[in-house]
């Protein structure tokens, strides 16, 4: 009876308050691609010349100096991913009730974890390569990259 009572007085039945943009984590050229039956060739070259949103990250802050002094899961907060475009796009009006949330990454995908770990502390990085520097030093991968800045503990003591 309340339930019936709060329908047909035209009462929301939930609240919805923060809108969550999904961010990606992934390895370079490593990206999830959709695609249907009979056009794999097309989505192959769409994923090979269109950016995702963690490219697109990059780009930005290669081109826009305000951008790098954010860390990749706040830059929905400031920026709009234009799908159309594949862009960061910079927001006009701004609004405190965006939440950036990059996917769980598990252990068990050690890589992709630490690029995951590198992500969450390194504002404007401009490439995965950037990611994998640390004191001017290219490491091989980000896991090395993530034990040299102190994010991962260290079996070697």
């Amino acid at each position: 009876a309340p339930e019936a009572f709060w329908r047909l007085s035209e009462y929301e039945m939930q609240e919805k308050s923060h809108t969550i943009i999904r961010l990606p984590v992934h390895l370079p050229n490593k990206q999830n691609i959709f695609f249907s039956v009979g056009n794999e060739a097309k989505a192959l070259h769409v994923a090979q010349t269109q950016h995702t949103m963690l490219t697109a990250w990059f780009k930005l802050n290669e081109n826009d100096i305000n951008a790098r002094t954010i860390i990749y899961h706040n830059i929905p907060l400031f920026y709009m991913f234009q799908k159309s475009t594949k862009i960061w796009k910079k927001r006009v009006k701004y609004t405190e009730k965006i939440i950036g949330r990059m996917y769980t990454v598990y252990p068990s995908d050690m890589e992709r974890f630490c690029l995951r770990l590198l992500l969450l502390h390194t504002p404007g990085a401009i490439s995965f390569e950037d990611l994998r520097t640390v004191n001017n030093y290219v490491y091989t991968s980000f896991h090395e990259a993530a034990l040299m800045r102190e994010l991962l503990d260290d079996d070697n003591e």
